[in-house]
């Protein structure tokens, strides 16, 4: 059976892991990809972006004078009916997506048409599934949590198991040099080789802080939790 991707889904899985109800990110300001969900949204007509004309064009030159904007932009979409009606959403924030259809996905599109739908129905009665599994209204359906967002490991400063036995305050990173890190290194940890949906991923400094390390990008690398917990403070050179 499917994932219900519904909000008690979605609510349980953020109280196994001690976080936030709902992405502390879902905002315009916060996230490139909220923000294009909304507007494409907006753009359907079944949302508000709700911003005065000043707030939009400073917020979609903030996103735009980020490198990597293009490539999520390119990534969110919407697919409509011939009749104009909103049948999917591609790339979407999950947040968004739940507001629109009630489900938490980044990806969701109904059938193209009724042979389609006919087709998909025999399999799913074959194998006895359950008329609750959200197969049967979908042909693209792709669950997805917060937590599971590249956006969230790059523009949060949180996440699971973030905390930090390190004495006094330590200087963060810019989200767009975040961002960049984790691009070239195609979000997988450099030292064992962790993707996002294992781990949640650091930007970690390969001469230390302690040891006069730089914020330049030569000097910063992808780590998971894990081997970033464990190589600490430590140079490696």
């Amino acid at each position: 059976m499917a994932i219900a991707a519904d909000e008690n889904w979605y609510t349980r899985r953020d109280g196994r892991q001690n976080l936030t109800a709902h992405c502390p990110l879902a905002t315009n300001e916060k996230c490139p990809r909220y923000y294009l969900s909304q507007k494409h949204a907006a753009d359907a007509g079944v949302a508000s972006l709700d911003l005065p004309e000043p707030t939009r064009i400073r917020i979609e030159e903030m996103w735009a004078s980020s490198d990597v904007f293009a490539s999520i932009e390119a990534s969110v979409g919407t697919w409509f009916s011939n009749k104009g009606t909103l049948r999917g959403v591609d790339g979407f924030c999950p947040e968004v997506t739940a507001r629109i259809f009630g489900l938490y996905c980044s990806s969701l599109r109904a059938y193209p048409d009724e042979d389609a739908k006919s087709n998909s129905h025999r399999g799913l009665r074959n194998e006895n599934t359950s008329k609750t599994d959200p197969r049967w209204e979908w042909i693209i359906f792709e669950p997805r949590h917060y937590t599971e967002c590249h956006e969230f490991s790059v523009y949060s400063h949180i996440g699971p198991a973030r905390k930090s036995s390190a004495k006094g305050s330590r200087r963060r990173l810019p989200p767009k040099l975040r961002f960049s890190v984790l691009l070239r290194d195609n979000s997988r940890c450099v030292y064992c080789g962790k993707t996002e949906k294992e781990s949640p991923l650091h930007v970690d400094h390969k001469i230390s802080v302690a040891d006069g390390g730089s914020d330049l990008l030569d000097n910063l690398v992808t780590a998971c939790e894990e081997c970033n917990l464990g190589k600490g403070a430590r140079s490696v050179r």
